[in-house]
């Protein structure tokens, strides 16, 4: 099971075996930059192709925060409502395999959405709901937000920009939300998320770590909800590397918090693509690494260089577009998933002696 993965970073690979760093991880910076562009021109061509299958024709002002991200129809979540009311939501269902050879065998689900605005809240906790396992008691549901709600406008540090709104209860002394769906969207839902408790974190700590509770009116049953808020992580840029250990810590919390292997963990920034897609993409990275998986790779394909940072990303973009967003986002996973690699076998490599980065940050 995924909890079981999760569990296999405390086993050491054996040091005998002096396993060799994979050449994908060697790559100099020019050919990760020719990969990335390569990317690119992938998704240009995919979004020329796929004009008519997006969600919806035009950005909904009132639904979608940027009118650049708009998810396909094939994997949009729709809501829950009667049939004369609009189901759109600006979310998208990700489905991660355990080998990306093998598409089949999902590994991992989630549902990437963009920062909720004021106006979508009523519809963000009416998803949770229902896209969130039941019985519901026993299917807590998992939500990482990887922004804050303000941050500065480039160039004028001084002026705030909106990049989330807060739709979650901050603390014991902050009103529950309540969703009412029947006076504001004909949906009939109506719904109380209450705040819990916020656990405790390490001083100064970056990830806040808040347990929710949704009752939805009419209905016996509790709803757990774990929110993790991680607010360091910059729009369009990287964590610092004194941040990675916090990094990990999230995505090992957020799977064992999530009890229920079928519930997708929901994930977001502002636009929901480019940390809401590194965070993905290293989720992926980090489980094959751990389980070893990349041990003698290049012996098993001596035609190409076998490359999962370039795949899993190239996957991700086929479920929603500009996932991994930057050139900074990609070529950090290469250099973290190479330090993870160095710091995991612990094998000095003389080829691995000359860091082929610069400082990222």
């Amino acid at each position: 099971s995924c909890n079981e993965e999760a569990s296999a970073a405390t086993v050491a690979p054996d040091p005998s075996s002096e396993p060799v760093m994979p050449l994908f991880l060697r790559l100099p910076e020019n050919e990760i930059q020719r990969r990335f562009a390569h990317l690119a021109r992938l998704e240009n061509r995919r979004l020329r192709s796929t004009h008519d299958k997006w969600a919806q024709p035009s950005p909904d002002s009132n639904r979608d925060r940027y009118l650049n991200i708009i998810p396909w129809e094939k994997n949009r979540v729709k809501l829950q409502v009667p049939k004369d009311v609009n189901d759109y939501i600006n979310a998208s269902y990700v489905v991660v395999p355990l080998k990306l050879e093998k598409p089949n065998k999902i590994y991992e689900r989630f549902i990437c959405m963009q920062g909720p605005m004021q106006k979508t809240v009523d519809q963000v906790w009416q998803m949770v709901w229902h896209e969130l396992g039941t019985p519901h008691e026993t299917s807590p549901a998992v939500i990482v937000m990887l922004c804050p709600t303000h941050a500065p406008v480039p160039g004028h540090p001084s002026k705030l920009t909106k990049k989330c709104h807060a739709y979650y209860p901050l603390d014991q002394y902050s009103q529950s939300i309540r969703v009412s769906g029947k006076t504001k969207h004909g949906t009939n839902f109506n719904a109380t998320i209450a705040f819990k408790s916020r656990v405790p974190t390490v001083q100064n700590s970056d990830i806040e770590i808040r347990e929710l509770e949704m009752t939805v009116d009419g209905k016996q049953e509790k709803k757990p909800i774990w929110h993790f808020l991680y607010h360091s992580w910059p729009d369009h840029g990287v964590p610092k590397d004194s941040e990675i250990a916090k990094i990990l810590e999230l995505l090992d919390l957020s799977r064992r918090r999530n009890g229920n292997d079928g519930n997708p963990r929901i994930i977001h920034c502002s636009a929901g693509v480019g940390r809401t897609g590194t965070f993905i993409a290293l989720d992926f990275l980090v489980s094959q690494l751990r389980r070893g998986d990349w041990i003698n790779i290049d012996q098993k394909n001596t035609h190409t260089i076998v490359d999962p940072i370039y795949d899993i990303v190239n996957h991700l973009r086929t479920q929603r577009n500009h996932m991994v967003q930057t050139y900074a986002q990609y070529r950090f996973l290469y250099r973290m998933m190479r330090n993870l690699w160095v710091k995991l076998y612990q094998v000095p490599d003389a080829r691995t002696e000359t860091c082929i980065f610069s400082n990222i940050n």
